[in-house]
This record gives C-alpha cells, sequence and structure tokens, in this order.
C-alpha cells in the first residue's frame, strides 16, 4: 500500500483541479448589440468557461494516466508512453531469462514430467508391445520405431525397470530390454528358486553373445559355480536334435570363457504337461558326454512358469 500512496494523494489532487475548473469559473453572460433602430442581436458569451473545461479535462487523464503502469494503458489522446514491457525494472527481466535459460537445458532431462502423462504412458505401453512381440530389442529399435529420441525412450525404459516391468541385460556391449514376465526370463528364474536358493549369487546377465560368435540366453555365477543357462521350446514331442544342439551351444561357451566350476544348464519349456510327461521319460534315457562339466536338465510347463 506504501508505493501507492503517493499516487492516490496525486489522483485525489488532479481530480479535484479538474472538478473544481468546471465549478468555479463565471457562469455565461449575455451580450445585446443594437445594429439599428428595429434589431438587435443578443450573444451568449463563456470564454473563460470553455478554457477552463478543457484544463478540467485535461487534469482528470492526467489523473487515469498516473496509474498507466496498473491499468495497462500505454496511451490515452496526446498522452503516450513506453510499453509495458519496457517499463519492467532490469532484475525481473534478467531474472526472467535466467529462468528461461535454466528450463532450456533441463527440458530433455524432464520429458517425462513435462510431457503429458497420458501420452507418456501410452509410448510406455507401445514400448511393452513391441519387447513382447520382438522379445528382445535395443533403445536404438525403439527409437526408430516409435519416432522419439534415444533419449526419450531411455527415460520411458528406465521407469518401466523400476516399475519391474522391463529388464536391462546383454551389457556391457549389447544391451537389450525384455519383459520381466517373459517365459524365458520366469524359466531361469525359477531354475534360481529351485537350485540356487541356498547360494548367494554374484552376477545374473542374460541374452549374452560371447566372443561375437556364441550366444547364451543366460550366465549366472554365485559363490562356488558358474551356470551357463540354455532355453529351448518344445512345441510336440521332444526332437533329440533340439537337445543336442542346446547341449553343443554350452559346451562351446564353456570352451570359451573358460573358468572353473561351470555347471551347464538346459531349461525346456513345454505347451503342455503330457509332452513335460514324455520328455521326463527322455531325459532319463540320456546320457552327455560333458567332460568336466557338471549337467543340469530342468523341465518346465508354462502352466506352472505364469503366476
Amino acid at each position: 500500500m506504501k508505493k501507492y500512496l503517493y499516487k492516490i494523494i496525486i489522483s485525489l489532487f488532479l481530480i479535484t483541479t479538474s472538478f473544481l475548473c468546471y465549478v468555479l469559473p463565471s457562469k455565461p453572460f449575455t451580450e445585446i448589440s443594437k445594429v439599428s433602430e428595429n434589431v438587435t442581436i443578443q450573444q451568449e458569451k463563456n470564454t473563460e468557461s470553455k478554457f477552463f473545461e478543457w484544463i478540467g479535462i485535461f487534469f482528470l487523464a492526467l489523473s487515469i494516466w498516473v496509474w498507466r503502469k496498473e491499468l495497462k494503458i500505454t496511451s490515452i489522446g496526446p498522452l503516450s508512453g513506453s510499453s509495458i514491457i519496457e517499463q519492467r525494472n532490469a532484475e525481473e527481466v534478467s531474472t526472467e531469462l535466467k529462468n528461461k535459460v535454466i528450463v532450456n537445458k533441463d527440458a530433455e532431462k524432464n520429458i517425462l514430467v513435462s510431457a503429458d502423462q497420458e501420452m507418456n504412458e501410452l509410448k510406455k505401453q507401445q514400448i511393452l508391445e513391441i519387447i513382447k512381440e520382438k522379445q528382445a530389442v535395443n533403445q536404438t529399435y525403439l527409437s526408430n520405431i516409435l519416432n522419439i529420441s534415444r533419449h526419450a525412450v531411455e527415460l520411458f525404459l528406465y521407469q518401466l525397470a523400476k516399475e519391474g516391468k522391463v529388464r536391462q541385460d546383454g551389457f556391457p556391449l549389447r544391451t537389450v530390454y525384455t519383459l520381466s514376465s517373459s517365459i524365458e526370463n520366469l524359466a531361469i528364474d525359477k531354475l534360481k528358486e529351485e537350485v540356487l536358493k541356498n547360494t548367494e549369487i554374484m552376477s545374473d546377465r542374460r541374452y549374452l553373445k560371447i566372443q561375437g560368435k556364441f550366444e547364451i540366453d543366460a550366465i549366472l555365477k554365485s559363490n562356488k559355480n558358474t551356470y551357463l543357462i540354455e532355453i529351448k521350446f518344445i512345441q510336440d514331442f521332444p526332437n533329440l536334435m533340439i537337445i543336442e544342439k542346446a547341449y553343443r551351444q554350452l559346451l562351446n561357451v564353456a570352451n570359451a570363457i573358460k573358468e572353473k566350476d561351470i555347471i551347464l544348464c538346459i531349461l525346456f519349456i513345454t505347451q503342455e504337461l503330457n509332452t513335460k510327461n514324455e520328455l521326463n521319460k527322455l531325459k532319463d534315457n540320456l546320457s552327455f558326454d560333458s567332460g568336466e562339466y557338471q549337467m543340469i536338465i530342468k523341465i518346465f510347463s508354462i502352466s506352472e512358469l505364469l503366476p
């Protein structure tokens, strides 16, 4: 209120002066002029009153002009001034510019916060659907498919991983993302639950490529052993060729990494319980020449893996 006090006083003074300019001047008078014996002319004169009326209007306009900033007025008749933007003080302008710089620097980092929340959820759902279809994808692939920046993809994936919906694997040279609820991941988690429940897991890496040529579904390291895991889906009657292929794949990886205390694990996943029973019978009659490596074969049906 203090900063407006002087404006109030000035405005009251100007309004009062304007009022007096209308009240104080003398009233108009009539002047009679005789042109001839029979003709006379009457004229009403009020030159002083008209002059003060104009002065009153001027003072009334000034009383409004005092409040031009508050009323956001830039001109009244002949009165004009600088634009409202130009009338801001230097400190306000400087603060605004600093805030704009900060916002620009943080805009990309805060993309999930600043963008529409509904659109963000839609993008995250699209990412989940793509991963479900492709099983494992990287950031570049998602960026190209969704037509958004890799940084935005990274932020979406970070949130999905935090929510426990996706896994980040294959690092450090080949990072891929998979669904935490995929059948493959559930099967590996089931193995950990059944075989490694009393063992401390030192590392859990999945979907790896060893020496650029040998792919493997997972490598788990405990404080005692290294578990090489290969997963195979069995649709109908068990095929010995599939079993042989999984076994050879594990041997190649074991020979490539050359670590001690390696255990080879083949996980078979079946659609039907009947197929699982047939595979169990076949497993009992199988013998592998795994040499120095211990062998574990586990058979799971999809129904027992799903929560």
